[in-house]
């Protein structure tokens, strides 16, 4: 029921002898005026009745004959025009808001696959109808659904759901959100670093919380070999040397994905290998060559540095590095 801009109360109900959706209106003062709006089959289950900023009445409701979602629309005066929005799909215990985008928003309760759905459009177009499901949850959705628009124009639905066995019954909450998450990342990445790496991975959502998953490269070299994707739910400590990618990405409770993001923790720890220098044999001619040769196992060398007695005539060749 709901009281009307014209200062009358308006009833949606189903005739229990015929199975009619039925809308009266009136008031205590006066008599009610009541017909029936869709004979469509069984209907007029789970009714919600909205007064719309177009001055007429629209309903939801349930056809449990052929287990429809309905919409119906119109006044007292005028007729009612009814359509299914959401087929095969049971629509009971439904709960219904105009949001401020124009559209109407239902959610309800599909009876045949133990689903929460949710549906939104208008009369003159489609709606679109979508299954609502809640991360990591195990639990079923139930019933007495209850929607509403948020301050930013989000829809939140809360329902009565039970656990997997049966044995708990209790209230959730979603928020009906299409924007992925985002992870933020505090640690160095993609360059070499000489100490240890600890890495702090946080999720950005502005409606739901969410859930951060990452995995972790076995292989120190520049080969990638994943392991699973575990949760994430403290810093991660890279501690020894190599080459390691990380993948991380976070999901909402609406079931928004963010892509994966592939990050490379560098760590070299270890000095390079003392370098051997090659000099040539005496007696020597005017020129003398001297080769400097190092490695270093995990991240290569950068740069060579040379110190001596100037002497004319000594050249100097460095190889995996620059001077």
């Amino acid at each position: 029921m709901v009281e009307g801009s014209d200062g009358n109360f308006h009833i949606s109900h189903r005739a229990s002898t015929n199975g009619d959706l039925r809308f009266c209106e009136g008031n205590m003062d006066d008599n009610f005026t009541c017909k029936a709006i869709d004979i469509a089959g069984s209907v007029g289950l789970g009714t919600s009745l909205v007064e719309g900023s177009d001055g007429n009445f629209h309903i939801s409701h349930s056809d449990s004959t052929n287990n429809d979602l309905r919409f119906c629309e119109g006044n007292m005066d005028d007729n009612f025009t009814c359509k299914a929005v959401d087929i095969d799909k049971a629509g009971q215990d439904t709960s219904m808001v105009e949001g401020s985008d124009g559209n109407f928003h239902i959610s309800h309760w599909d009876a045949t696959n133990d689903t929460l759905r949710y549906c939104y459009g208008n009369q003159d177009d489609n709606f679109t109808c979508q299954v609502y499901h809640v991360i990591g949850a195990a639990s079923t959705p139930l019933a007495y659904f209850s929607i509403i628009e948020k301050s930013n124009g989000v829809m939140a639905i809360a329902h009565t759901y039970v656990d997997a066995d049966g044995s708990v019954f209790d209230l959730g909450f979603n928020v009906l959100d299409s924007t992925a998450p985002t992870t933020g990342w505090d640690g160095n990445h993609n360059t070499w670093q000489n100490t240890d790496a600890n890495v702090t991975l946080s999720c950005v959502e502005a409606d739901t919380n969410c859930l951060t998953m990452f995995r972790l490269d076995t292989d120190a070299t520049s080969t990638v070999s994943y392991g699973s994707w575990t949760t994430y739910d403290q810093n991660i400590f890279f501690g020894d040397d190599g080459n390691w990618a990380i993948d991380f990405n976070s999901t909402d409770y609406a079931s928004n994905v963010e892509d994966t993001n592939t990050f490379y923790i560098l760590v070299d720890s270890t000095t390079p290998a003392t370098p051997t220098i090659t000099t040539p044999t005496a007696p020597h001619t005017p020129d003398i060559n001297l080769t400097y040769t190092a490695t270093d196992a995990t991240s290569g060398i950068k740069k060579y540095w040379s110190t001596g007695e100037k002497v004319p005539n000594v050249n100097i060749t460095l190889t995996n590095g620059k001077q």
